[in-house]
């Protein structure tokens, strides 16, 4: 039986004053909490495509 997904939500805390933080500033300058967020569900939708696939 296949398992079908209608919806993923995603949530996210984002320290914007802590080391991780911090180092992503340094490395590729200030990202923004919405960019984060689509660089994530990209990724999701990524290994989904990948499972679908196999």
């Amino acid at each position: 039986m296949p398992i079908i997904i209608h919806e993923i939500v995603i949530t996210t805390n984002i320290d914007k004053n802590g080391p991780a933080a911090a180092a992503l500033a340094s490395d590729a300058g200030a990202i923004s909490v919405e960019e984060v967020v689509k660089q994530t569900v990209e990724k999701v939708m990524e290994i989904l495509e990948e499972k679908k696939q196999r």
